[in-house]
């Protein structure tokens, strides 16, 4: 309910509504701007992969992508209500007012009606015939090519009473603005001063009916349009908010640093190797080691140069077993390769290395003296490689072999290389010796750690939230309901009023001084699941509300200020939250009686069993998740109905009995409804609670206000609220409509967590 001035509550119950107290309308209209405000955020942590692999190896850890460190965001609101470029106009001659709201509906309804006419000033004289001035108030009047026909010229309505521009609506008994004062005259009093008036709703129009007879009717809904009207999408969503996912901050990520670390590796380098000899050594015509074959030594093969090479005594034929030429080099090292370069190709070449204890194991070398041949039988070879294609390097690499001391290089398969004799020989350019070595090397080491993030504000972490209902002030921030640090209200007499938040919404990013304009109950839980793009994206900001509203059963409308209301509906507990701009808000034992003896001007009672089931059950769909509780009849006779919802928001047992626990208490409220037709008081709302007396239906319970239907016609002079109600029963200390110690015990404590409090973040509250 909502604070009201005392003059209501006293002619209310008085019931004279004659005079000075009759039933009173203004209207004022203003075209508004929506205007955007962008804010540069950090983050609390960096939205990067978890999985190292993903994280791009030019930038690591933790000299770039560091999801401990943040990093910079733009997020963007929107406002529709508090920053309008010019001030609000009164319409004239408003005939009736009728709205509609409720907390099943999206939105409320609005219908005003008014005469398009305007009186000519005292003393000037009719034009065309006609009598004052009609048309006075269309949107086109005096803009049109054939404006000249009936000699209208612009005016200061011109293009005004357009759709998509705010009316507020300002109902009352009575008015401090005399009949007499025109608008804006002397003595006039504008509504939003009118002690005797209050604000009845905020509404944006959708449609602008005229007609030739001289009336308009304007429809118009609440700023729930703006959340309906706008999309998750880009550009409503900021870039960096797109696509629109959300989860709490339990999880983990995957930190990545990096350090240098020393370690022992092997590398293979060039070792000492000197010539020692021949298999020509061993021919008489040699005479002496490295004896010249047509000028060429074994020398040749280890003085560095390409230019020279060892070529062998010759050989009649390739095949012959003893066919293989070699040279020996003198080593003291632990070698692993043996590189060298040939005069020719198509070789077949072996190493055999001796070391102090004698030749090393190996198998046999294929070489045969055969009668022709002088070299030493039965060799082992380490290593072979057949075939060599080309004159370039070949490597022959095998085991380490520790305290070598001589490596021989045999070649098989011997060329022709066309010298007088025996044409068959070996031609090496170079021989190289090569083995492995110890060394220190550095290398960076990345390590792997699981650090939990930080949470910070939701408007500046995109898909993070701490609670449930972070989600439904983004989307109204989005949607227009921003509430601006500075912001105000003009009136209809060029005055201004601020209108700022005292201090900011944490939620909304820090740094940003500004709140979303509304009164929102925090769940004190927030999604561990993700809920991901597909939920959101590309529909309306108002399913999103609802997605969360059905996962938690919580009730969204606006009030008659335009404010968001975010609230478990009030059917815990007797009395009422005080909302709107009560300078003491909270909570109250306080309800309005409607008694018949004063105030009732018709009630209908309806009983009826249409949504009573004996039995409900919820799941998820693929029913992983479900849960099944009693329902509640008032009037047990062993029928046996039972009713389900599958949905896939659920994603435990608890929540699914939360919601079943939350249906059969729903359902039971459509047991018992009422249609109530009283004088209008507009401290009442919906989601009140009210008593009410009727002796012919024995009434006398609490209910709860589902829904109000406002008619405030010039033409009767009254002014009715039609209340929508369901039973709510006698106490909820005793006799209930139903048993909340009944409910599973995850249901109790889901809504004993949920009636603490509510924020109150609106003009002159502290949120």
């Amino acid at each position: 309910m909502r604070r009201v001035p005392e003059h209501f509550e006293k002619l209310w119950q008085a019931g004279d509504f004659s005079g000075p107290n009759k039933a009173t309308r203004r209207v004022t209209i203003q075209r508004p701007l929506m205007r955007l405000d962008s804010f540069e955020l950090m983050t609390t942590y960096r939205r990067v992969s978890a999985v190292y692999g993903a994280v791009p190896s030019s930038n690591p850890y933790p000299s770039g992508i560091d999801p401990t460190k943040g990093e910079r965001v733009t997020q963007t609101y929107a406002d529709y209500l508090f920053t309008a470029p010019g001030a609000p106009m009164e319409l004239p001659n408003v005939s009736s007012i009728s709205w509609t709201r409720s907390v099943d509906v999206d939105t409320a309804q609005a219908t005003i009606e008014f005469w398009n006419n305007q009186p000519l000033p005292v003393g000037q004289r009719p034009k065309n015939g006609e009598l004052d001035q009609p048309g006075y108030f269309s949107p086109g009047r005096g803009t049109s090519p054939f404006s000249s026909r009936w000699d209208h010229q612009p005016n200061d309505w011109t293009g005004l009473l357009m759709p998509d521009n705010i009316l507020r609506t300002y109902e009352g008994w009575g008015s401090d603005n005399p009949e007499s004062a025109g608008i804006g005259g002397d003595g006039y009093v504008p509504p939003e001063k009118d002690s005797r008036l209050v604000l009845t709703g905020v509404w944006i129009i959708d449609s602008v009916e005229m007609t030739a007879l001289g009336s308009v009717v304007v429809t118009a809904r609440d700023p729930g349009r703006l959340l309906l009207d706008h999309s998750a999408m880009i550009p409503v969503i900021p870039d960096d908010f797109y696509p629109v996912t959300f989860k709490d901050w339990g999880d983990k990520v995957t930190v990545l640093s990096k350090r240098q670390e020393d370690y022992r590796a092997t590398q293979v380098d060039r070792v000492n190797a000197t010539h020692r000899g021949s298999g020509n050594d061993l021919w008489p015509e040699s005479a002496y080691t490295g004896a010249k074959v047509y000028g060429h030594s074994s020398t040749h093969a280890l003085d560095g140069k390409q230019q020279t090479y060892y070529l062998s005594v010759g050989n009649p034929s390739p095949g012959y077993r003893s066919a293989y030429e070699y040279v020996d080099v003198n080593v003291d090292a632990t070698i692993s390769e043996v590189r060298f370069t040939t005069v020719k190709s198509g070789y077949n070449a072996y190493v055999s290395i001796k070391t102090r204890d004698g030749w090393v194991n190996g198998k046999t070398m294929p070489y045969r003296r055969d009668g022709r041949g002088r070299y030493e039988e039965g060799v082992p070879y380490v290593a072979s490689k057949g075939g060599l294609k080309g004159e370039g390097t070949h490597t022959i690499s095998f085991k380490p072999v520790e305290r070598a001391t001589m490596v021989r290089l045999w070649l098989g398969n011997l060329p022709n290389f066309g010298l007088p004799g025996a044409k068959y020989r070996a031609g090496i350019r170079e021989i190289q010796v090569w083995g492995p070595r110890a060394v220190t090397r550095k290398r960076t080491v990345v390590d792997s750690n699981q650090v939990g993030l930080t949470p910070g504000p939701a408007g500046s972490n995109p898909g993070r939230c701490q609670d449930y209902t972070d989600i439904v002030k983004l989307f109204c921030a989005w949607a227009g309901l921003y509430w601006p640090q500075g912001g105000y209200e003009a009136m209809s007499d060029g005055s201004i009023r601020a209108l700022s938040p005292k201090k900011p919404d944490r939620v909304l990013g820090a740094g940003v001084q500004g709140r979303v304009w509304g009164d929102f109950q925090a769940t004190g839980t927030a999604p561990v699941a993700e809920i991901v793009a597909s939920a959101f994206d590309k529909k309306t900001l108002m399913d999103g509300v609802r997605y969360v509203a059905d996962i938690l059963g919580f009730g969204f409308w606006f009030d008659e200020t335009g404010a968001a209301q975010w609230r478990l509906p009030n059917i815990w507990g007797r009395g009422n939250w005080i909302n709107g701009t009560a300078s003491s808000p909270g909570r109250t034992n306080e309800v309005v009686t409607i008694d018949e003896r004063k105030t009732i001007i018709g009630l209908s009672a309806t009983i009826q069993s249409a949504n009573v089931r004996e039995g409900v059950f919820v799941a998820n769909p693929v029913g992983k998740f479900a849960a099944m509780v009693p329902g509640y009849n008032p009037n047990p006779t062993g029928l046996r109905r039972v009713g389900g919802w599958t949905d896939q928001h659920f994603e435990s047992v608890d929540e699914a009995r939360v919601m079943a626990d939350l249906v059969t208490v729903r359902q039971l409220f459509r047991y018992r409804q009422d249609r109530i037709t009283i004088p209008a008081h507009p401290a009442i709302q919906i989601d009140d609670q009210v008593r009410i007396f009727e002796r012919v239906t024995s009434e006398g319970y609490y209910h709860y206000v589902q829904g109000i239907s406002s008619q405030n016609d010039a033409q009767n002079g009254q002014w009715t609220y039609t209340l929508q109600t369901h039973w709510l029963g006698d106490d909820p200390n005793g006799k209930w409509a139903f048993d909340k110690s009944a409910l599973s015990s995850v249901t109790i404590a889901h809504v004993d967590a949920l009636q603490g409090g509510t924020e109150y973040v609106r003009a002159g509250l502290e949120g």
